[in-house]
C-alpha cells in the first residue's frame, strides 16, 4: 500500500501517541554504554536520546528535559511539510518538532532504514 503524500490528508490522519517519561538529548564523543531510545552517530559526535533518571545517573550534561509525542501516520517518503506543520499547529511556545534520522538499532552496527511512524515502540533505536 503507498504512502500518502498530500500534506492536507496527511494532517487529518495523524495518529498521537504520548509516551510517558522524561527524555534528554546528550551528545558526545564518548557514549557511555547505556539503555538509550535512539543514537544518531555523526562526524561532531554521537547524539543519544535517554531517559532522565538513565543521564542522571551517569551524570551526563543535558540542556532541556522533554516530553515525547509520535503522530503516526502511513506517508510516502516523498511526502513533504509534515514537520514545519506540526511544528506550526503546536502554538506559541509550543513543542519543539523534529525528524529522527540516522538512527541505528542497539543491536546493529549499521544504520537501520528510517521508518515513519512510532519510532518510541520499538521500531527504531531500542
Amino acid at each position: 500500500m503507498a504512502g500518502m503524500t498530500d500534506l492536507h490528508e496527511i494532517l487529518g490522519a495523524l495518529r498521537p501517541y504520548v509516551r510517558q517519561g522524561a527524555y534528554v538529548v546528550v551528545t558526545t564523543q564518548t557514549p557511555p554504554d547505556v539503555a538509550y531510545h535512539a543514537r544518531i552517530v555523526e562526524d561532531e559526535g554521537t547524539t543519544l536520546v535517554l531517559d532522565q533518571a538513565i543521564a542522571d545517573e551517569y551524570h551526563l550534561t543535558y540542556e532541556g528535559v522533554f516530553g515525547w509525542i509520535t503522530l503516526e501516520a502511513h506517508t510516502s517518503l516523498q511526502a513533504v511539510g509534515i514537520t514545519a506543520a506540526a511544528q506550526q499547529r503546536s502554538g506559541p511556545g509550543g513543542a519543539v518538532v523534529q525528524r529522527a534520522r540516522r538512527v541505528l538499532p542497539r543491536s546493529s552496527a549499521r544504520p537501520a532504514r528510517l521508518r515513519r511512524g512510532s519510532p518510541g515502540r520499538s521500531r527504531a533505536g531500542e
